[in-house]
């Protein structure tokens, strides 16, 4: 093989690393597991690899270790993030599989095809979960059976308007306000109403689903771990979609009118 193969194959190479580091970090992966699982991989393949975090996207270099003159830089941009843990196991699992098996790289790219396309829960499934999510908080908060089922309901109603607005293309921020705002609404009616004894446990816990728990979490492992662009990256987007949950809850209070909500 010349050098000029060496170099192509080297590019593609790093294209399988790059879409394996932009899945797992599309996945809710902190970065040291993102590097661990890549490099693990890269060495296998005989790469040196270094990786530039950024939360919109990866840069991964390869640098081939017999000859360290030949090297290939990728870039990709995400688009979004939704947390999946099932695929963090399963490339995890594959990194290490590659290891132990030294699997080819055709084995490892029509693995990680199927690791991608495996089938997730369904919209129905989700908007039940978050119901009684929402349900569950209530009551152990304090709520009764009543606020309970309202906070169900609101995030249920809630979760259904942010996946439509999602799906029409909308910026995150008028997806989470309009969720919150939603959910808000739907909640208020336990002070309205006088349902339950503790509407202000109603309308903290009917907006769980929009909390960016998986990011917040991820920001402080970062922040130990010393990915600190991450870090900051991670915990100004949670401090973002925080205060559009806030924002929808306001306006919600301002157009029912309640001054004790």
């Amino acid at each position: 093989m010349d050098r000029s193969e060496i170099k192509h194959l080297a590019g593609t190479h790093t294209d399988l690393l790059l879409d394996i580091g932009s899945t797992l970090l599309a996945s809710g992966a902190t970065s040291e597991r993102i590097n661990r699982n890549v490099q693990r991989i890269g060495s296998q393949l005989g790469y040196d690899v270094d990786i530039f975090f950024d939360y919109t996207g990866l840069i991964i270099t390869i640098q081939l270790k017999s000859d360290p003159t030949i090297y290939a830089t990728r870039h990709k941009k995400l688009s979004k993030h939704h947390a999946n843990f099932n695929i963090l196991k399963d490339i995890s699992l594959l990194s290490w599989k590659v290891k132990e098996d030294n699997l080819e790289v055709p084995e490892i790219e029509e693995a990680l095809e199927e690791i991608k396309t495996e089938p997730t829960y369904s919209r129905w499934q989700i908007l039940i979960a978050v119901g009684l999510a929402c349900f569950a908080l209530c009551f152990t908060a304090g709520g009764n059976l009543k606020s309970a089922g309202i906070a169900g309901l609101a995030g249920f109603a809630g979760m259904y308007v942010r996946q439509e607005l999602e799906k029409r293309g909308y910026l995150s921020m008028i997806v989470i306000m309009g969720a919150s705002f939603v959910s808000s609404m739907i909640a208020s009616a336990d002070a309205i109403f006088k349902i339950g004894d503790k509407p202000e446990i109603t309308a903290a816990t009917c907006v769980l689903y929009l909390i960016p728990g998986v990011q917040m979490i991820n920001s402080v492992i970062d922040l130990i771990e010393g990915y600190y662009p991450m870090a900051l990256a991670r915990g100004v987007f949670s401090s973002y979609i925080i205060l559009w949950i806030a924002v929808g809850i306001t306006l919600s209070i301002m157009f029912i009118g309640l001054s004790n909500f």
